[in-house]
């Protein structure tokens, strides 16, 4: 149980945080490839500028959560809860967005190349261009914000 710790530029490479309760708490410049945080809740969690590529969010509750800059390449993020969350500016080329629940997300300049939004519901995110679709991924199931379009790229190929 780690609510409100204050866990700034640690490193946790590797580390296992799967069920571990976050809320509050402060990641912002840490880092840690290849981490396990699934199940995990990190509701109003202050991930800004981490570094935490490679890491596993399965089923993560990130409501609310500052994730500005926060860098998260490949990471899965497969049935998380990101409602409310702020990706503004981050990086998040080739994660794993599939089931996610996304409302009122900001992706306001978030970097999305080859992200797979596969059957992820995007109609209420926030801040999403067309140009960021069109670097990412998707299928027929991907629920789009209003005035957006479907890029003829997708459905991607796995990579």
């Amino acid at each position: 149980k780690l609510v409100g710790a204050d866990l700034t530029e640690a490193n946790f490479e590797h580390a296992r945080f799967a069920g571990a309760n976050m809320t509050g708490a402060i990641l912002s410049k840490a880092s840690g490839d290849r981490a396990n945080f699934k199940g995990a809740i990190l509701r109003e969690a202050d991930v800004s500028k981490a570094e935490i590529d490679r890491s596993d969010f399965s089923e993560a509750d990130f409501t609310g959560a500052n994730l500005q800059k926060a860098e998260m390449g490949r990471t899965i993020l497969v049935g998380a809860k990101l409602d409310g969350a702020d990706l503004s500016r981050a990086e998040v080329a080739r994660a794993v967005f599939k089931g996610a629940s996304l409302v009122g997300t900001d992706f306001t300049g978030a970097y999305t190349y080859l992200t797979r939004f596969d059957g992820a519901d995007l109609s209420q995110a926030k801040g999403l261009t067309q140009r960021q679709l069109d670097d990412a991924c998707g299928d027929e199931d991907t629920k789009l914000p209003e005035g957006l379009q479907r890029p003829e790229t997708w459905p991607c190929g796995q990579d």
